[in-house]
């Protein structure tokens, strides 16, 4: 089990450099499938310029009658930006709002209207918004208090941003077929460059519809050989520089997502079926090299180790629990794991069913053929594994050195038990008892606890507190917009994080009771 098994083909180019020094980013847990927020952390020389206490007051009302389905926290505490349902009848098409909540006060102001996505382009400073227009929608740059509002591209259909805030890459003019024409735009300028005519987003299942490099420089999208199937499509490099490269030599390419600077990975093969991992170094040309056959990096992304020379890859199993293996980015070998991997590609928990933890072990959800299921985690030598817990999902933690549980209570039909781990010394750090399903956690930056969402059979929805020695209510409803999350109560589910103030101080929740309806700002324990 513990055997270094070479790939088929000679591997990365003998120069191929592949950075050993970045830990994995902190929102590498889950998709930025349109729920998750892209808040970013406080700088460690930005103090917060107010207490907590100072906020008190607007917790005991509502901020805005408004609903809210994303929230905006600038890193110093100054102001909060709310994505806001758009005012209308129901199914009226009526898009969201922007809404700028200043701190302390609370005084509320309109930014832009009918958008369709929001993020932070440049961290409590500036706001990248897609706005519906005459049947398309239009990307912006807006500064956080609503002036300087320009357009950066029209009719936009997918994008995604260096992570400096300085270029745009995006899809733009699409057809019926979801396939449009690439561009960079320099933020700053304005300036946009056109990199290739065909670029896809969207396909019938999950996949990435493009990546950018941590430095801004490249852009990885999916192409489509026109009239041809799904599994003709290629994985297409671009550079800010207008160069680009078609690795069409691998038809099926998708799901790509860059290691490093230097380094891309994708998936190759029928969509529908396991196909291959494959590698390839931005600017040597269009070619790119065999990291695993018959490996797939599981749905919403691949898994890298922190030092990021491991990437995890399964394979199913026909009738049986599938196999998880590591496998060298480089492609030198892979090593089997274990054989009682959960049906990843099938389950509604599949969104995470494998991860590497801080320490380079990997955890994973184990299937004992079908009769007993849990979370357990291996060793990278794959030596025995340790089983944390029996029928459980799980969800790392930002820094990867924790792991939440939640297991269902099966004498108590719709409650559960959420634990706390410390992975390095196999401890539980804390322990809570439900009496509903967990649907979400949420993680303060000081560590101080957890936020969860508890869905109760026939009474409020709850967003509560937890720690080792405290529990308490944030807030409740019996309707909310903010994380439509679907779970299931028998398994209990956590496929999403709750967002919270990156000072650690404060969240928000939108409900339809008192002292609603609306958003109020909820004050974390201190």
């Amino acid at each position: 089990m513990g055997s270094l098994r070479p790939a088929v083909d000679g591997g990365a180019p003998t120069d191929a450099q592949v950075l050993t020094d970045v830990p994995l980013p902190a929102d590498a847990q889950l998709p930025t499938d349109g729920w998750l927020q892209k808040d970013a952390q406080v700088p460690p020389d930005l103090a917060p310029p107010l207490g907590c206490a100072a906020l008190q007051p607007l917790a005991d009302g509502v901020l805005t009658a408004r609903h809210t389905v994303h929230a905006l926290f600038a890193p110093d505490r100054s102001s909060l930006v709310l994505r806001v349902k758009g005012e209308g009848p129901p199914d009226s098409g009526v898009q969201d709002d922007l809404l700028l909540v200043r701190l302390p006060s609370g005084d509320v102001s309109a930014i832009v209207s009918s958008i369709t996505s929001a993020e932070w382009l440049q961290p409590g400073a500036t706001l990248l918004a897609k706005v519906a227009r005459d049947g398309g929608s239009d990307l912006v740059v807006v500064n956080s208090d609503g002036s300087g509002m320009r357009t950066l591209m029209q009719s936009v259909c997918s994008h995604v941003a260096a992570p400096d805030g300085s270029r745009v890459y995006a899809i733009h003019d699409c057809d019926s077929n979801n396939t449009g024409t690439m561009a960079v735009v320099e933020v700053a300028s304005g300036a946009s460059t056109n990199l290739a005519d065909t670029a896809t987003f969207g396909t019938p299942m999950p996949t990435l519809a493009a990546a950018v490099s941590p430095n801004g420089r490249w852009v990885a999208f999916v192409t489509r050989i026109p009239d041809a199937g799904w599994s003709d499509s290629v994985v297409v490099v671009a550079g800010a520089d207008g160069s680009v490269q078609t690795l069409a030599s691998q038809p099926g390419g998708r799901d790509p997502a860059f290691v490093s600077d230097d380094l891309l990975l994708f998936a190759a093969g029928d969509l529908l079926q396991i196909g291959d991992i494959r590698g390839h170094v931005p600017g040597t040309g269009d070619t790119s090299y065999l990291v695993a056959a018959n490996r797939d990096p599981g749905l919403f992304g691949f898994q890298v180790s922190p030092d990021q020379t491991w990437v995890l890859g399964a394979t199913e199993v026909t009738g049986q629990p599938d196999e998880l293996y590591a496998i060298r980015v480089d492609g030198s070998g892979e090593r089997l794991l274990a054989s009682n991997l959960y049906d990843y590609l099938m389950d509604p928990l599949a969104k995470r069913v494998f991860a590497f933890n801080a320490g380079g072990h990997v955890i994973y959800n184990y299937d004992d053929t079908g009769h007993s299921f849990g979370v357990a985690s291996v060793a990278l030598d794959g030596s025995a594994p340790t089983v944390w817990s029996t029928g459980a999902s799980f969800l790392e933690t930002p820094r990867l050195d924790q792991v939440v549980l939640v297991e269902p209570v099966f004498a108590r039909s719709g409650t559960s038990r959420l634990r706390l781990v410390d992975l390095a010394s196999g401890t539980e750090v804390f322990g809570y008892d439900s009496n509903g399903a967990i649907g979400a956690v949420g993680f303060p930056p000081d560590d101080s606890g957890l936020v969860i969402i508890e869905y109760r059979s026939q009474s409020p929805d709850q967003l509560r507190f937890v720690s080792a020695n405290h529990s308490e209510v944030l807030g409740e409803w019996l309707t909310s917009q903010l994380l439509p999350i679907p779970y299931s109560s028998y398994y209990g589910t956590l496929p999403y994080i709750y967002p919270i103030d990156p000072t650690g101080c404060f969240t928000v929740l939108d409900t339809d009771l008192a002292p609603g309806p609306g958003t109020r700002l909820a004050i974390l324990p201190q």
